[in-house]
């Protein structure tokens, strides 16, 4: 027992103040942003279609699931996979800041913030089921880029792991893309100044390969490279075939044409994201939030453009502007990765929270010596900081107003089809098991709830977030009904149901709650409704 201790002792004395900090900041800003969601059972219509097992699966190329879900639990439950997910997330955090070599205090708890107050999480947790997965694709693909930056043959695993991350959720490869790039970016800034005699000595060649910043950028790209090229030989060898899911099937099966289409799509989405169209649950203050942080790191990237002395070095000018113009496309690599993908989905966006890791990277090289300690760095390093404080702000706000609509819109549904469910116990004849159609689409301007209050149109483009409309979908509703009523009604197929509502019998029923609204047809139970 005393060994036991003693070793743990040593490991923990091993690992930097700032670890223990980027750690702690991870669950408090994590447990707090996400409490709600965590201390309430608040579902999706995926949620409702997987209360138990693992959602998404083989059939979406994500082979690890099936193997590592029984960790968490089969059961969606918040207060195990959401407080796992933040778990896994702090630990991811603490990988990043050791990659981008982030000492300070401040950096340390504006990037453990930013990680787990992005939109993306938020959206991650309404599918519950599924989150804690989420964050093990994240935390696989930090330590992979930390691996491979900090051993000299760490890249051998940071293929498994990369790999291993897409098996969990494709998207997040780009994450590790952008992480390079922006390690690159900074390897370059971190750089010495002019070459020695014996440097200039040698051939243009021989000086661009022997620099560092170029090296890591070529070992970078290959294990990119190869995870992506082993991600690919996993689902040939295995016999799995990606089913058409967001463009994921049409991974590395397209022509030129399509991705050069996909590439600039992924500039201008990301152009979109932060200054000129942004996503509707940014609309209004993080908007402006976004533009402003925007502006900072603009003026970061020329400061250090000039005071590092970048312009004097043709190599170096010409290295500093490409990591600038590949970032952009790395964050947006997912429309790259899927060139099919018209708008890629709030879980899909993760990769963008590496803008506001780049913003904090440079705002703490500022109080460098080399930088002096001019008026001017201290206060581009201050409106930095604060500007990623004031966003992790408004990320926090946005998740917690979707969770509450989330939540009222599934009480009011409960509500609603509570009403319908006691009507159709009095039907003379029904008993509990009977197959049940709902038939009826409502016309937007006439729904049977107020769907469209309380600023529901806000997150229109926020995926996962559940609204009326949503849970009372053709197929959905009995999937709500079976999974918060307990009640089998037969789970038809939409096809079932939008040939029953074809038949002069059901369009010669009244609309509910309308005496007759609900009949027995060919040995179904019928309940009309809505009039489409």
């Amino acid at each position: 027992m005393d060994i036991g201790f003693s070793c743990f002792h040593k490991i923990l004395k091993r690992i930097e103040k700032r670890h223990f900090l980027c750690f702690g900041v991870s669950m408090i800003v994590g447990m707090l942003t996400h409490l709600y969601m965590i201390a309430n059972k608040i579902s999706n219509w995926d949620d409702l279609t997987c209360p138990a097992g693992v959602g998404g699966g083989e059939w979406h190329g994500r082979w690890l699931q099936p193997h590592v879900y029984r960790l968490f639990s089969i059961w969606s439950i918040p207060a195990i996979n959401g407080t796992m997910a933040v778990v896994l997330l702090a630990f991811a955090a603490c990988f990043i800041i050791s990659a981008m070599e982030i000492r300070s205090t401040a950096g340390v708890a504006l990037t453990a913030s930013v990680l787990v107050t992005f939109p993306a999480v938020a959206s991650n947790m309404t599918f519950m089921y599924i989150s804690e997965l989420f964050s093990l694709a994240l935390l696989l693909s930090a330590i992979g880029v930390y691996l491979t930056k900090r051993f000299r043959y760490g890249w051998i695993a940071a293929i498994f792991l990369i790999m291993d991350c897409m098996a969990l959720y494709q998207a997040y490869f780009a994450i590790a893309a952008s992480l390079f790039v922006l390690m690159v970016l900074l390897e370059l800034i971190d750089a010495k100044g002019p070459e020695s005699g014996a440097e200039a000595a040698k051939s243009k060649a021989e000086r661009f390969f022997d620099r560092s910043e170029v090296r890591s950028g070529i070992k970078y790209v290959l294990v990119l490279g190869a995870s992506m090229a082993a991600y690919l030989v996993s689902l040939k060898v295995s016999g799995r075939e990606l089913v058409s899911y967001k463009g994921m099937n049409a991974i590395g099966e397209q022509s030129a044409g399509q991705y050069l289409r996909g590439i600039a799509r992924a500039y201008h989405r990301v152009l979109q994201y932060f200054v000129t169209k942004p996503e509707s649950y940014l609309e209004g203050v993080p908007a402006n939030l976004n533009r402003f942080a925007v502006v900072v790191l603009l003026a970061l990237l020329i400061w250090f453009f000039i005071t590092r002395k970048v312009y004097k070095n043709l190599v170096s000018c010409l290295l500093y502007f490409f990591l600038l113009f590949v970032m952009p496309l790395a964050m947006g690599l997912i429309y790259v990765m899927t060139p099919t993908q018209e708008h890629a989905s709030t879980v899909m966006t993760y990769s963008y929270v590496c803008l506001y890791f780049m913003i904090i990277a440079l705002a703490e090289r500022l109080g460098k010596p080399v930088d002096g300690r001019s008026y001017f760095a201290r206060a581009l390093a201050l409106l930095a900081a604060l500007s990623v404080f004031m966003i992790s702000y408004a990320h926090f706000q946005i998740t917690n107003e979707a969770y509450y609509r989330s939540l009222l819109a599934q009480e009011r549904v409960k509500v609603y089809l509570s009403h319908v469910m006691e009507r159709l116990e009095e039907q003379e004849g029904y008993e509990y098991g009977d197959p049940v159609i709902f038939g009826g689409n409502w016309a937007p301007e006439k729904p049977p709830i107020m769907y469209r209050d309380m600023d529901s149109a806000k997150f229109r483009d926020f995926e996962g977030l559940a609204v009326e409309s949503g849970f009372l979908s053709l197929t959905i509703r009995g999937y709500f009904i079976r999974y918060f009523f307990g009640l089998d009604v037969g789970l038809p197929e939409e096809e079932e149901i939008t040939a029953m509502m074809a038949r002069p019998e059901y369009l010669a029923m009244p609309v509910y709650p309308a005496q007759g609204c609900i009949r027995q047809i060919d040995d179904v139970w019928v309940v009309r409704l809505a009039p489409n």
